[in-house]
C-alpha cells in the first residue's frame, strides 16, 4: 500500500508559520508607530533649524553688504536683527562679549554678554526657534 505522506503541510508546520509571521508582524507594527511618532518631531526640528539658518544667512548678508559699502557698525547689525528677525532673537544670549585669556594658556574664554559696546568687542547674536538655537560673531 502507498501512502500519500508526501504532499501538503503537516498541522506542525502550519501552527509554526502562523507564530513566526504573528511575531514578526507584532515587531513591525512596533517599530513602525514609534518611527511615525518621531518623525514628525524630526520634520520639526529641521523647519525650526532651517528657519533659523536662513535667518542667519540673511543677517550675514547684510553685515557683508555693510562692510562692502563702508558703513558697517555692530549698532547697526543689532538694528537690523530687532527689526527683521525680533520674534526669533534670544535677548538673554544676544549682545556684545569680549574675549580674554585670563590663565594664560592661550585659550580665550568669552565675558558675559552685555548691551553695552566697547571698543574691541564682538557681536554675539543668538536666534532660537523651538528647541533649536543658533549664534554667530560678529566684528568690526
Amino acid at each position: 500500500m502507498r501512502s500519500d505522506r508526501g504532499s501538503g503541510f503537516t498541522l506542525i508546520e502550519i501552527i509554526l508559520a502562523v507564530v513566526i509571521l504573528a511575531a514578526a508582524a507584532s515587531m513591525a507594527g512596533l517599530y513602525a508607530s514609534t518611527s511615525m511618532g518621531r518623525g514628525a518631531t524630526a520634520t520639526i526640528s529641521f523647519n525650526d533649524e532651517l528657519t533659523l539658518r536662513n535667518a542667519l544667512e540673511d543677517v550675514t548678508v547684510y553685515y557683508k553688504g555693510q562692510i562692502a559699502a563702508g558703513t558697517m557698525t555692530l549698532a547697526g547689525v543689532v538694528a537690523y536683527v530687532n527689526a527683521n528677525h525680533a520674534a526669533l532673537v534670544d535677548d538673554a544670549n544676544t549682545g556684545y562679549v569680549s574675549f580674554s585669556d585670563t590663565d594664560g594658556d592661550g585659550t580665550y574664554t568669552p565675558s558675559s554678554v552685555s548691551d553695552v559696546y566697547s571698543a574691541g568687542t564682538a557681536l554675539l547674536v543668538t536666534l532660537t526657534s523651538g528647541d533649536q538655537s543658533l549664534g554667530i560673531l560678529f566684528t568690526e
